[in-house]
């Protein structure tokens, strides 16, 4: 088909591209222990069995729980303290290599996000052991520093930094022997408590607790102990009544007891009672108290480990009094396990995390649910091959729990690792992962070779019996999706159709836990045909001020675009200043920018600054900017269809509105053509575009102007291979000078031409100079009414805007939209956005755009008006098929401005109904001067009320009749108010006649579809 110029028409936003402008993400590595490689193709008998032998059992697994992580790092490291953060991920401190103090930074899933190492001048080794959040939201971390890898004396170290691990201030100091800070709490005023241990010269240890202010000053510092025992304070808390409550071990001898201890506030003695177990007499037992919570009523639930019995060593779980009373309330002993970490989990039970046995030597993560008796509700072993352990725990947001620790992958080798677990409520983890690689398959031989590029951004659908979830590919093209035991088909979702699978879909069994299933998914040419992407958005439209278009390209065909363009046709109102890029050359309001030679995959992007005058318009008038990349070919064509292509213009011209209808191509039309005419959001005419000849224009619509907005909607030639449905509108046209105002909002209820890939459109209402709001979502069409209606199978396009309204450069924005049931993930074409991105589709329709940390997003405020402390992102988005009429589309987003709590977005919300099976159609004639009638709502689904204004009368008549010219409803009444209900007609046309004492007032058309 040859080159279209589609410059006649207004505007809206469009199909955006599959482009997603990577900038390229750090990705954890993925440690497995089993790693299957499926072959491309599974014998369909082979499929059928396993299909059979997994269908009763994949009826009772569950999905949608927990995950793991192991982080990759320098082989000895791992997590002891970890906090979750606002924006629902979590902080993680230890230890990297053995030698350096550690904080890593993931996101709500535990991927990696940044991390930070610190280490000292002549071989110090620094370790941190807990790690806390401040009220102004930076970093606490305290733990140990030593001279040397061989020296076993440390000093205390404690560290505040900002909220990405640049060091604000950091304190060294103790004694010459061993001494170290385990835990750290901070209190809501900002200043903290930290505990630990401190070594005297006798080479005993004491507790230590100090409390400081938010720069690290020392307000007081304490010490408790027996001169002659060994104390280690692990963890302290404060209480319901602010008493400090500290737990951990005296070592008396041989024996070991578990210490717990309370202060006041201000560290004063309250009391201290020692709990030791010796049920087989004459022996020793090692008893120690790691963790501590307070319950419901007021009592102390202490983990740790315990050999009292037999000399067995088991996870220790202990209630005491809130007193101290030396008899404990009650006692547990888990066998052949350690707990290093107790959580309430919110319900008056408790979380534990920590190790359990499962060889002689071998031990995983050990979880573990208990309710207020300490009876347990569900036990949990997670890991990999070798010797793993949960060091510390946190609450999870979804009732579950987070754990970290360390993980040995393989027992045979001695490097350790970070490793993250989380549970939901229930404790389920998944283990198993799909994984592999999309790629181009140049030789349609389904086996990727060497010189055969990826695929990056596509989305690939992972489905089982119970859920479907999503995975996209990154710059590598690889994708990874976490799951359970099961059966699943893996299909590779193609941006267009230009592609194929080497097979439509893959079946994937996985039978084992801890299984890596790995494979590569091939795409090849349906079609050898570029096929070109452009997408062209500003966030939100000012008057009297300069607004930045950004404009997206992408070439998602299966060969290169040559001679590549784009033109850009900017609205009458707009005065273009500048261009990131220099435009090749100007005709009238359009502006070409070469591209050249672009590859298939290849994307880019460019700016167009444009002023909107503010002496010519009015505030919530509509102005367009359109894009169109070309070569615009349609490869892949319909028999049936004539290969005529039609468009529409509208304009206001001699004072009237006026609608003409083109044939663009080369080719005659066949048949003619259906349109309607809406005037406002009501439809006011339907008709025909006659059959055109190529090239050929005609005037199909002319009306003298009355200060309304008109659109007009034709249909293209049956077998179009396009989505176009051509439109045009005009609004603000008048035959007046006088202060009548237009009507406004209306232009944008209605989708604009530019569903096909290469044409796209910016059509908003326009706003006041000094309008920024913080967060702005914005859905396309905006749909009709107060009810938003929208036809079904309407593409929905959300613009997400931002604004960093604090005091501080954000440095990482990540906005995370989780989609409306009736919309589908597998649909999502990411589009134009201020910054380039990182796009990802998960489980549970969550959308999500992450922005660079070298964002450096500077700190600005809504009054500002200024553009360079916003940013905003925009996608693409199909309803599910044929929803039913009146399902609601509402959709939010959050926006994560580097760890802080999220930012809700309005939300936006559209209405699904066929739009011409509620809109009350007109062709109305007033024959009483003055006299206006109104139809309200409309459109309506239910009921309309139906009224006269400006007549005065005794009886007011409403009359309706069928095509056939039958009367089908007559209403007298003393006022001029008439109810419809919508039941009450079948599809068809109807008339309608209104009167006032026997005289005609209006009459008009009716159609319900």
């Amino acid at each position: 088909m040859p080159p279209i110029s589609l410059f006649n028409q207004k505007c809206h936003a469009q199909q955006t591209s599959k482009n997603v402008f990577l900038s390229p993400r750090d990705r954890l590595h993925f440690c497995i222990v089993f790693k299957t490689y499926l072959p491309q193709v599974i014998h369909f008998l082979m499929i059928r069995l396993i299909f059979s032998f997994l269908f009763l059992m994949s009826a009772s697994l569950v999905f949608g729980q927990g995950w793991e992580r192991v982080l990759s790092g320098g082989g000895q490291d791992e997590a002891r303290g970890i906090v979750a953060t606002p924006d629902g991920g979590y902080l993680l401190t230890g230890i990297y290599q053995g030698i350096r103090g550690a904080v890593v930074k993931t996101d709500a899933d535990g991927f990696e996000q940044w991390h930070k190492y610190y280490a000292g001048t002549g071989g110090q080794i620094f370790s941190g052991n807990a790690i806390a959040t401040t009220p102004d939201s930076n970093i606490l971390i305290a733990g140990t520093t030593r001279p040397g890898q061989f020296n076993p004396d440390g000093n205390i170290w404690l560290m505040k930094t900002d909220q990405f691990g640049e060091k604000i201030w950091e304190k060294n100091f103790g004694g010459s022997q061993n001494d170290a800070a385990t835990t750290v709490l901070v209190l809501p005023d900002g200043n903290f408590i930290a505990a630990g241990f401190v070594t005297d010269a006798m080479a005993m240890r004491d507790f230590w607790l100090a409390k400081f202010d938010p720069d690290g000053s020392k307000i007081w510092e304490k010490f408790y102990g027996n001169p002659d025992d060994n104390e280690i304070a692990r963890q302290i808390l404060i209480s319901k009544n602010g008493n400090i409550v500290v737990v951990g071990e005296r070592e008396d001898g041989p024996d070991t007891d578990v210490c717990v201890l309370r202060l006041d506030s201000e560290g004063e003695f309250i009391w201290q009672t020692d709990y030791g177990f010796d049920f087989v007499p004459n022996s020793f037992s090692t008893d120690a108290g790691y963790s501590i919570a307070e319950s419901e009523d007021g009592g102390l639930v202490v983990a740790g480990k315990t050999t009292s019995l037999a000399g067995q060593q088991g996870g220790l779980l202990l209630k005491i009094s809130a007193d101290g009373n030396p008899a404990p309330t009650w006692f547990k002993a888990l066998p052949n396990s350690v707990f290093n970490s107790i959580i309430p989990d919110g319900t008056g039970g408790f979380f534990l995390a920590g190790e359990k046995q499962s060889s002689l030597t071998n031990e995983n993560v050990y979880l573990v649910r208990v309710d207020d008796e300490g009876d347990v509700i569900w036990e949990n072993t997670v890991g990999k091959s070798g010797p793993d352990v949960g060091l510390a725990a946190v609450n999870a947001k979804d009732g579950g729990l987070v754990v970290a620790g360390r993980s040995s992958l393989n027992s045979l080798l001695g490097d350790t690792y970070i490793y993250l677990v989380k549970t939901k409520a229930d404790g389920k983890v998944f283990t198993d992962y799909i994984e592999g690689h999309v790629f181009h398959d140049y030789n349609n031989d389904c086996q990727k070779t060497a010189n055969e590029p990826i695929q990056t951004d596509w989305i690939v659908k992972i489905e089982s019996a119970d859920f479907t979830r999503y995975a996209t590919t990154d710059e590598s093209g690889f994708f990874q999706s976490l799951v359970d035991t099961g059966l699943y088909t893996v299909t590779v979702l193609t941006p267009n159709s230009y592609w194929q699978n080497c097979q439509p879909s893959v079946v994937v069994p996985v039978f084992n836990f801890y299984d890596t299933i790995s494979l590569d998914l091939g795409v090849k040419a349906a079609k050898s045909c570029p096929q070109n992407r452009v997408d062209v958005s500003t966030p939100l439209l000012r008057r009297c001020a300069e607004n930045v278009y950004t404009v997206r390209y992408c070439n998602l065909g299966t060969i290169p675009s040559i001679d590549t363009r784009v033109e850009v046709l900017v609205d009458d109102f707009l005065s273009v200043t500048g261009s990131s890029v220099p435009w090749s050359s100007v005709s009238g309001n359009v502006f070409t920018f070469n591209i050249g030679f672009l590859d298939a995959g290849e994307c880019g992007n460019f700016d167009l600054t444009a002023w909107l005058n503010c002496d010519s318009t009015i505030s919530g008038q509509a102005h367009c900017v359109r894009a169109h990349i070309f070569p615009d070919s349609i490869c892949k064509t319909d028999p049936t269809w004539d290969k005529s292509f039609v468009t529409v213009e509208g304009k206001c011209d001699s004072q009237q509105v006026k609608f003409s209808a083109t044939n663009r191509s080369g080719f005659g039309m066949t048949q003619t053509l259906d349109y309607v005419i809406v005037e406002d959001q009501i439809i006011y005419r339907t008709g025909q575009i006659p059959t055109l000849a190529p090239g050929e224009e005609t005037l199909i619509f002319s009306k003298i102007a009355n200060n309304q907005t008109y659109r007009i909607i034709a249909d293209q030639s049956p077998g179009y291979p396009g989505l176009s449905y051509p439109t045009a509108a005009v609004e603000g046209c008048k035959t007046d000078t006088t202060s009548n105002p237009i009507s406004t909002g209306f232009y944008t209820m209605f989708p604009e031409d530019d569903a096909d890939a290469f044409v796209s459109a910016d059509c908003q209402e326009s706003n006041d100079p000094n309008f920024n709001p913080a967060f702005l979502k914005r859905g396309h069409p905006k749909g009709a009414e107060v009810e938003h209606f929208v036809n079904p199978n309407t593409d929905l396009e959300f613009l997400i805007r931002f604004v960093n309204t604090g005091a501080d450069t954000v440095r990482g924005v990540i906005v995370r939209d989780t989609l409306s049931p009736w919309l589908d993930p597998a649909s999502v074409v990411p589009g134009g956005a201020s910054h380039d991105y990182d796009f990802q589709v998960y489980a549970g329709g969550i959308v999500q755009f992450t922005l660079p940390n070298q964002l450096l997003l500077p700190d600005g405020s809504p009054a500002s008006g200024g553009t360079s402390s916003s940013g905003y992102v925009k996608f693409r988005v199909s309803q599910k098929p044929d929803l039913p009429c009146k399902t609601t589309i509402r959709n939010r987003a959050a926006i994560f401005f580097d760890f802080n709590a999220p930012a809700a977005s309005n939300e936006t919300f559209h209405t699904v109904c066929q739009l011409d099976s509620v809109l009350t159609t007109k062709s109305q004639e007033i024959f009483v001067p003055g006299a206006a009638v109104n139809f309200f709502p409309n459109p309506f689904t239910d009921e309309a009320t139906v009224t006269i204004d400006g007549v005065q009368a005794k009886i007011y008549t409403l009359e309706i009749y069928d095509a056939l010219g039958r009367q089908v409803a007559h209403q007298t009444k003393p006022s001029p108010e008439f109810r419809l209900l919508s039941f009450q007609f079948s599809r068809g046309i109807y008339f309608y006649r209104l009167a006032a004492d026997g005289r005609s007032v209006a009459s008009g058309k009716i159609e319900k579809h």
